[in-house]
């Protein structure tokens, strides 16, 4: 029974250290989209509104690595939104650095571009906490969403 344990045990970690992405502390790193529901109205790619804030004690500064935009692929499945017409402001940025930010610079509204209409869609963006230097990322790399928000037709 306790080699079953131990192997049990021993094979949970491997697949949880497997993982490239860990899930963070839901109170360090917020984005929220507003509306939750956005009208195509005939635009296309649609402008969704949104805000990040992040706080965690003890750290000034996090890295940050290039927001993504997620599609539910089946219910509660998410996918990346792959783009057809290669417009996607995620292509034209995927291989960009990581910066480091404080919560200062997620100031005021932003805006996305989400690339065509209906469906279910949502914000994700990685990060990690900041070395002692505070220029590069230190540790494992987290990972926050948004709400989920519909883009609706007319």
């Amino acid at each position: 029974m306790a080699r079953r344990l131990i192997f049990g045990c021993g094979l949970l970690c491997a697949v949880v250290a497997s993982c490239s992405d860990g899930t963070g502390p839901a109170e360090s790193f917020v984005i929220a989209v507003s509306p939750d529901t956005v009208h195509v109205n005939g635009v296309v790619p649609v402008p969704v509104g949104y805000t990040e804030r992040y706080a965690a004690a003890g750290q000034s500064k996090i890295w940050i690595a290039p927001i993504d935009l997620e599609t539910e692929v089946a219910p509660g499945e998410w996918g990346p939104s792959p783009d057809p017409n290669n417009l996607y402001l995620q292509a034209a940025l995927g291989d960009a650095p990581w910066i480091a930010v404080t919560n200062g610079d997620f100031g005021g509204a932003k805006t996305f571009w989400v690339p065509w209409g209906a469906g279910r869609y949502r914000l994700r963006q990685r990060f990690q906490m900041t070395a002692q230097n505070a220029t590069t990322g230190a540790g494992e790399v987290y990972v926050a969403t948004s709400n989920v928000f519909v883009v609706a037709s007319p």
